[in-house]
């Protein structure tokens, strides 16, 4: 008898009802971005800036989180600023190489 574990690297899902007009808003707008991956073990998620630039996360009430990276498939950023605009990259690995990533670029319509 004998003992096979089986292992995916992972794979960033393409969402086709995702367009490119769904990252671009209005300064003082939200933007959501989406990124699924499969693969076993099932991939972590992790959010970045291009350019090591810091991600701001705002809040309803003006508070504002400035952070490096966010875990999790979803990334919202609430009340947009001309300074959120580029590329943010999505990451997903899971122990088995290579891990993946994919690009979402961010338009910020201002004033």
């Amino acid at each position: 008898s004998g003992y096979l574990d089986v292992v995916v690297p992972p794979d960033i899902l393409n969402h086709p009802d995702q367009n490119l007009e769904e990252n671009v808003t209005n300064e003082g707008g939200i933007i959501t971005l989406i990124c699924s991956a499969t693969g076993v073990p099932k991939p972590t998620v992790q959010w970045r800036r291009e350019n090591l630039k810091d991600i701001v996360l705002r809040i309803e009430s003006r508070e504002r989180q400035v952070v490096k990276t966010v875990e999790g498939e979803k990334l919202v950023l609430g009340n947009v600023h001309r300074t959120d605009m580029g590329g943010y990259l999505c990451i997903a690995s899971n122990g088995i190489p290579p891990s993946v990533s994919k690009r979402f670029d961010v338009h910020v319509n201002c004033k």
